[in-house]
């Protein structure tokens, strides 16, 4: 069957009619859309005519093609809302009806909106944890940014809070999640750093990293200021809810400044944030 041209009015009277199955008469749409009832009767024979609908008695039901225009929709406006539910934190309510707004437009700001609440998928974010296979999965192929901070590596109770440790001067603010078919990898780009000593000021530069998985260091050596850490290093993500997931792991990183190398053990956190890709 040749593919409907749908107006923004008839998608979001195929999104009322499968929500309210038994409110499917003129005055229910008309009270619903806050129109007149000779609109909404145009609006409706208009549907039956191209088979979306048929009447029966003053009642006007969805058709096989109907429903299978319309349960599209919904699963369209649905991540759309719960998209919004998750980012904005509003009800059910408020987010399904801005959803079928967005859903019954043609907008270029409306189809960026829902590419990006593909990216909450239910099934996505309704799991506390993942691992580095579920989360490749669900993310596909593609670059993804994630934040990071890097912590140092104290121990004793002499504060409660964990400092930010220097290493996070010799980055740049993002790092990105890249999968293709092959691999898997979170990039890390690094900048060149500057420390003052004796009214001079010397420069530094992020030279390689060491990771461990089961006992044995690996060693990644900086490449056009990028350093590539497999993903399956960071193995376990915890969801924060509302599409923020976190990972992080033990690395030790060396620097170079002038003819001295610093080489100390931080712990790396990321965050990706489902909203930001």
């Amino acid at each position: 069957m040749e593919e409907l041209k749908l107006t923004d009015q008839q998608k979001k009277y195929l999104l009322y009619l499968e929500d309210f199955t038994v409110k499917n008469t003129i005055s229910d749409c008309s009270k619903y859309f806050e129109c007149s009832r000779t609109n909404s009767k145009k609006i409706l024979d208009k549907m039956v005519k191209i088979g979306l609908l048929y009447k029966d008695d003053n009642n006007y039901i969805l058709t096989s093609v109907g429903k299978s225009v319309s349960k599209k929709l919904r699963i369209s406006r649905d991540a759309v809302s719960n998209s919004f539910k998750s980012i904005f934190f509003i009800d059910k309510v408020r987010s399904d009806s801005y959803a079928n707004f967005i859903i019954g437009s043609e907008s270029e700001v409306a189809q960026f909106l829902i590419r990006k609440a593909k990216r909450f998928k239910k099934a996505f974010i309704k799991n506390k944890t993942l691992n580095y296979k579920d989360l490749q999965k669900n993310l596909g192929h593609g670059n993804f940014p994630v934040s990071f901070v890097i912590y140092k590596n104290e121990t004793g109770d002499k504060n409660s809070n964990i400092g930010f440790s220097m290493a996070n001067k010799a980055y740049q603010d993002k790092a990105y999640i890249e999968i293709d078919e092959e691999s898997a990898f979170v990039n890390f780009y690094s900048k060149a750093l500057e420390k003052k000593h004796q009214g001079y000021f010397k420069k530094g530069v992020l030279q390689e990293m060491f990771y461990k998985v089961d006992g044995k260091e690996y060693r990644v050596v900086s490449k056009d200021s990028v350093l590539k850490v497999p993903l399956h290093v960071f193995d376990t993500w915890q969801s924060f809810g509302n599409g923020i997931f976190c990972s992080n792991i033990w690395i030790k990183h060396k620097v170079s400044i002038g003819l001295v190398n610093h080489s100390k053990k931080s712990n790396y956190l990321i965050i990706l944030n489902l909203a930001e890709i």
